[in-house]
């Protein structure tokens, strides 16, 4: 709980999942890894991810650290 009232997520789409780990760094959080098995769907399967949205992701998070 004291964790999730220091964080304050900002970054859009999947690009929390960065901030997340940096703002633990930046506030001197304590975590703990869990293991977990994720079961995707068949229409996830056939659906998939864009390599582009990886890159979209470091553009805005680098234009987000330059007009910060």
């Amino acid at each position: 709980r004291e964790g999730a009232l220091k964080i304050r997520i900002t970054e859009p789409r999947m690009a929390h999942a960065s901030e997340i780990i940096t703002l633990i760094g930046k506030h001197k959080l304590t975590y703990q890894e869990i293991p977990t098995n994720i079961r995707y769907t068949q229409y996830a399967k056939q659906k998939g991810q864009s390599i582009f949205n990886a890159f979209n992701i470091v553009i805005d998070l680098l234009l987000r650290k330059v007009f910060r």
